[in-house]
């Protein structure tokens, strides 16, 4: 799904554990949005998680995207309310 301003939304199911939301790997997604090619999904989300924790131990997302400016996802609920214009 894409919004107005040409960002693109992927509806997530339920958490399915170890960083999966609706089948999409969020470390390999992150990775993929950082310019990391996709393909071999174990590289990419190798590289999405080092992203976050090098040189950041406890993840935080709002370090990375200071730090490094990397695009990060945001995970949300409330699809029901969300209109895109």
């Amino acid at each position: 799904m894409t919004g107005a301003d040409c960002r693109t939304f992927i509806q997530l199911v339920p958490y399915e554990g170890y960083g999966v939301f609706g089948g999409k790997d969020f470390y390999a997604y992150l990775a993929e949005l950082n310019g990391v090619p996709a393909g071999n999904d174990g590289v990419t989300r190798q590289a999405g998680i080092e992203m976050i924790y090098k040189d950041n131990p406890s993840g935080d997302l709002t370090v990375v995207e200071r730090r490094d400016r990397l695009v990060v996802p945001r995970l949300f609920t409330g699809w029901d309310t969300v209109k895109l214009v």
